[in-house]
């Protein structure tokens, strides 16, 4: 019993650990004119199907969604947005976010769940 405990509080430091790991992105995206201030948190080592970040939208929206790894194509990889997508998110609810590394930085693309692109826009890592 004292082993299986030991192995728990190590996976959970573990899990603890891979988290801090994150990378934090910060960009800002146009809706109506408006500028929505974005945030994305990507687990760089996340394999198919593993949490793999967030992505919030702050200002006017005040939402977000867990990221949920998809896989890769080439240099652009797919994550599922998870959640339920309150508020302005509503249309972005079961779409997915396609990355790609652009200079310093990544460029996203926002789909809805019909695959129809809803907004594009380049975040830079935080700090830059």
């Amino acid at each position: 019993m004292k082993q299986l405990l030991t192995a728990c509080v190590g996976a959970l430091a573990l899990a603890s650990l891979a988290s801090a790991w994150a990378v934090e992105y910060r960009g800002t995206l146009k809706d109506d004119g408006r500028d929505i201030p974005v945030v994305l948190d990507i687990e760089p080592a996340a394999g198919l199907g593993d949490r793999a970040g967030k992505v919030r939208f702050n200002g006017n929206w005040k939402c977000g969604f867990d990221l949920e790894y998809s896989g890769a194509s080439g240099q652009v990889d797919s994550y599922g947005l998870e959640g339920a997508g309150p508020g302005l998110c509503g249309p972005l609810a079961q779409g997915y976010l396609q990355s790609q590394p652009d200079g310093g930085g990544l460029q996203l693309q926002l789909f809805t769940q019909r695959n129809k692109l809803a907004y594009s826009l380049t975040v830079l890592p935080s700090g830059k």
